[in-house]
């Protein structure tokens, strides 16, 4: 039970003693708790650099020794984004009526300009 008098607390350290526990040694421990917590995380932060670095060395390497592979990669990466939008897309009711479609799609490149500098040249 705690002495309110000068803040220590008993524990139970081995069967038959007691040792006196102080607010200072709780402070150290939380202390030194919160110091290795913030030593994992960075270090884990460190690890994802580190991954992040691996995967762009690869990529670099596939670029300068295998472009062939690369060219195959970014096509395929290419051609399953536009398949999944394209079937994203195809699930919107709305959309499935293709005057609808072609309207929205008008008025999406009218909005960003990009209709206008194509029509123009």
């Amino acid at each position: 039970m705690p002495d309110k008098d000068n803040k220590t607390y008993s524990q139970t350290q081995a069967p038959g003693r007691r040792a006196a526990i102080t607010d200072e040694h709780i402070d150290r421990h939380l202390a030194l708790h919160i110091e290795r917590e913030v030593t994992r995380q960075l270090e884990s932060l460190n690890l994802t650099k580190k991954a992040w670095r691996e995967v762009r060395e690869l990529q670099q390497g596939l670029k300068l020794h295998h472009k062939i592979a690369y060219g195959t990669m970014v096509f395929l990466g290419g051609m399953l984004l536009w398949y999944g939008t394209w079937t994203a897309f195809a699930d919107i009711p709305l959309l499935k009526n293709p005057a609808v479609a072609c309207v929205s799609g008008i008025a999406l490149l009218g909005f960003t300009g990009v209709l206008y500098n194509k029509l123009t040249g």
